[in-house]
């Protein structure tokens, strides 16, 4: 293994921002656009740099701009708003919208084009032991380096809690946290996993957390410090726009009434059961007018909003059950998903689901508008 002096240098992000490549496309893309599509570029940059960087080949500075354009302006299918409706509020499918604070912090970033300085790491790191009773954090590129670097260190008990977060679902309902109970199952907290005796805990900032995709270790000083000593530890690092977004949605938690005002994904996790019901009896009918649909009917179910291959956690939501006059309910979902803007739900076999449970409210009217002018 190369040592950290032989490692090929990759640009700065300050280098990479000022190249006119880049330059060129954040004067053509709305200010919002680039937050959407900058969050976590810089993650996936340096994940797909690695091996090349191992054989001490690194793209040129031009190349690399080239790519960050690119990813900026994105493919045309991102180009289009979708309109959640599986249900799904976590998934590899999509991220779920940053808190506002943090999209003006990243905003902020990309209009000054500014250097990492090193204080964000620290200020991140600060506010997760604060909030979490860890000895210790350290923030990485991604959760996919924060679970390599840990497990290059076998000897220390290490918790891969992906979706951990700060609040346990299942204590919505509670003083802080909510006016009822909405019957979520627990995810063990950070906090709860380190009291519990963990010496590293790895989940991903784009969890329940809410934050941006980015990888954090918190735990016992010794195992943190230790890995900030591997070999890659550099190119693991995180990078300024994945910091500043992170400390800005940290900050949300110190005064727990805020959290499901300001952090999407405990706006969608804390929505009561009552209001969503309101939703699907107001949205129902108006959908139900479309001459493509037969019948639009709100109903209670369970459905996930959480899946992957380790894990299933569901709750009680409230949904339209479409039935489609003609056509088979997989065309009608297809339909909507090319609609402006998309609308992407659950499919069962003669009805499409749309499940409010990921929908905010201020996507309802668009919602009814696609059926409407489908």
């Amino acid at each position: 293994m190369k040592t950290e002096s032989h490692r090929p240098k990759l640009p700065s992000i300050s280098e990479l921002l000022q190249h006119p490549s880049v330059q060129n496309v954040v004067a053509r893309v709305n200010q919002s656009t680039v937050a959407q599509r900058a969050t976590g570029f810089l993650a996936e940059l340096q994940a797909s740099l690695r091996d090349k960087a191992e054989h001490g080949v690194v793209p040129s500075l031009g190349q690399l701009a080239e790519r960050l354009a690119e990813r900026l302006l994105g493919q045309p299918v991102h180009a289009i708003p979708t309109i959640n409706a599986t249900g799904e509020i976590l998934s590899a499918r999509w991220q779920t919208p940053l808190a506002d604070a943090a999209q003006q912090e990243l905003l902020r970033l990309v209009g000054e084009f500014q250097a990492t300085s090193g204080g964000e790491q620290k200020q991140a790191c600060a506010l997760l032991c604060e909030l979490t009773g860890a000895e210790s954090a350290w923030v990485v590129s991604s959760y996919r380096a924060a679970s390599q670097l840990a497990s290059a260190c076998p000897e220390w008990n290490t918790d891969f809690a992906e979706v951990a977060g700060l609040i346990d679902p299942a204590e919505l309902g509670t003083s802080g946290f909510g006016s009822s109970q909405r019957g979520l199952l627990p995810v063990r907290t950070i906090s709860a996993r380190v009291e519990s005796g963990a010496e590293l805990v790895v989940l991903d900032g784009a969890g329940l957390l809410g934050g941006p995709s980015c990888g954090i270790l918190v735990g016992r000083r010794a195992a943190v410090e230790r890995l900030q000593q591997h070999a890659w530890a550099d190119l693991a690092a995180a990078g300024k726009m994945q910091l500043l977004v992170l400390v800005s949605t940290l900050t949300a938690y110190r005064e727990p009434e805020r959290v499901i005002h300001q952090i999407p994904v405990w706006q969608l996790l804390s929505a009561p059961q009552d209001n969503l019901r309101q939703r699907c009896e107001r949205l129902a009918p108006l959908i139900a007018e479309s001459d493509a649909i037969a019948a639009a009917v709100a109903t209670s179910c369970e459905s996930s909003w959480y899946v992957t291959d380790q894990m299933q956690l569901a709750g009680p939501t409230w949904a339209i059950q479409v039935l489609p006059a003609e056509q088979a309910a997989e065309e009608l979902a297809l339909k909507l998903q090319k609609s402006s803007p998309q609308v992407a739900a659950r499919v069962e076999p003669d009805a499409v689901w749309l499940d409010f449970r990921s929908v905010f409210p201020r996507w309802d009217q668009q919602l009814v508008e696609v059926f409407q002018t489908g």
